[in-house]
């Protein structure tokens, strides 16, 4: 994921210029340019205005160059789940890996999956209406985040050995 190009893609798609989309997100249109170039600068409020600017959700801005599979595939249920990498990335989950753990950092990541467990587990939602749902849901959170901090000590090791070499 590229959010520099997603936002020209997004404003390109919507046929805005960048003056416009400046003004809208009430920055310089200097400052708009570099966060379209090189994706600086960009804090999780600012994809919300994003986001707002471009009638989108952050979720689709952020996605916006990897298109969404046929609602037909969500339909298929578990086998759409079964495999969420891309056909180019099989020979490659490392680099998978790598552009994730570039793209989010372990407390970015920590606090968005606390934040949905929270909800999940204290709202009024039927799917953990029951003490084993939840405990179940709790674990997976746990199982998740030492996954994902395994993951990143993989990708961090193995970049240091990189720029030693």
């Amino acid at each position: 994921m590229n959010i520099a190009n997603n936002l020209k893609i997004a404003r390109q798609q919507r046929k805005l210029s960048p003056e416009t989309v400046a003004k809208q997100l009430g920055v310089g249109e200097g400052k708009y340019a570099s966060m379209e170039v090189d994706g600086n600068d960009i804090t999780f409020g600012m994809l919300d205005k994003f986001a707002q600017v471009f009638e989108m959700t952050v979720y689709d801005l952020l996605n916006i160059s990897r298109p969404l599979k046929a609602i037909s595939d969500f339909q298929a249920g578990y086998k759409f789940f079964d495999q969420l990498i891309e056909p180019e990335e099989i020979t490659t989950p490392f680099e998978a890996l790598t552009q994730f753990f570039s793209d989010y950092k372990p407390w970015e990541l920590r606090r968005y999956i606390s934040e949905i467990v929270e909800v999940c587990v204290t709202s009024e939602n039927t799917q953990f209406d029951y003490f084993e749902k939840r405990a179940d849901l709790l674990n997976l959170y746990r199982q998740l985040l030492r996954a994902l901090e395994a993951a990143n000590i993989l990708v961090t090791r193995t970049e240091e050995t990189k720029r030693v070499k």
